[in-house]
């Protein structure tokens, strides 16, 4: 339209995420999704390219236009893993980023306050975005079994993950959670530790394909504490899924191997305009 070439950029459902958004009131929460899906499907035709992060989200758009590069990591961006073997490491599991009930901070705790025979702890590094969540959270019975650092810096979490026996990354069943990849499943691997993930669709194509972890249901407590008892008591298997996860980003799961589709993208789109472009004058 107008000559101009736009990209729409879908790195989430964002109709789903503004009806899971609970900071706005509930009628917003259900009369403004349709009318974000309504805005995404008129526009559509107009945008010289769509630009989706799973294969969900892409069905959603024209598939002449659309095309799907994943939200792999930077490999520079995350920690070498260190040569400390599973078995000599501290009963710790980490978990890295924001802190909250659809992130499933009181499953953890009930989940690692039923190991203290084990000595397990869990290692929390981020910060409480909703204050009821944290005041919840402090009361729960297995809070005496967690370690919290609050925010830490890129050297803090690679010490975190030095010392980990696997990365936890069990959020709760909210949609929009579900129909992307979190960060920090990456980050994990990146640092050579196992996974303990929820088990959705998307989520378990990678770990089931790679390798690098242990699926479970985010709304059972017994069932997270099963993934860390047996982290704990079979190391060596444990350290090979880390090996998995690491190989894994190094060879294929990356940023730079995404990144080719997306320049050709703009390449493409470049040409067109300046042909566009010659054949007016």
């Amino acid at each position: 339209m107008f000559g101009i070439k736009v990209i729409y950029d879908v790195h989430e459902d964002y109709p789903e995420a503004v009806s899971e958004n609970y900071r706005l009131p509930k009628v917003a929460r259900k009369l403004l999704p349709p009318i974000v899906r309504f805005v995404e499907w008129f526009s559509s035709p107009f945008f010289s390219s769509i630009v989706t992060v799973t294969p969900q989200i892409q069905k959603r758009f024209p598939s002449k236009k659309t095309i799907l590069v994943r939200n792999w990591p930077l490999v520079e961006e995350f920690h070498e893993p260190v040569d400390t073997p599973m078995r000599d490491r501290p009963m710790e599991f980490a978990y890295i980023g924001t802190i909250t009930r659809n992130r499933n901070i009181l499953g953890m705790i009930d989940a690692v306050g039923s190991l203290r025979e084990t000595g397990a702890t869990l290692r929390l590094a981020g910060d409480f975005t909703i204050e009821a969540d944290r005041h919840v959270a402090l009361t729960r019975t297995g809070w005496d079994r967690v370690k919290f650092d609050g925010w830490v810096s890129r050297e803090g979490v690679a010490d975190i993950l030095a010392n980990a026996r696997a990365g936890l990354v069990v959020l709760r069943p909210v949609e929009h959670e579900m129909l992307t990849l979190p960060i920090k499943l990456f980050e994990y691997m990146a640092a050579g530790v196992p996974v303990i993930s929820s088990d959705f669709p998307l989520w378990r194509e990678i770990v089931e394909e790679v390798g690098c972890g242990l699926l479970v249901d985010p709304e059972n407590p017994e069932e997270i504490a099963a993934a860390m008892r047996w982290m704990i008591e079979n190391p060596e298997e444990a350290e090979a899924m880390g090996h998995r996860g690491r190989a894994a980003i190094l060879s294929r799961l990356n940023w730079e191997q995404e990144a080719e589709t997306l320049i050709q993208t703009y390449e493409t789109i470049l040409n067109r305009r300046s042909c566009d472009l010659q054949s007016k004058r």
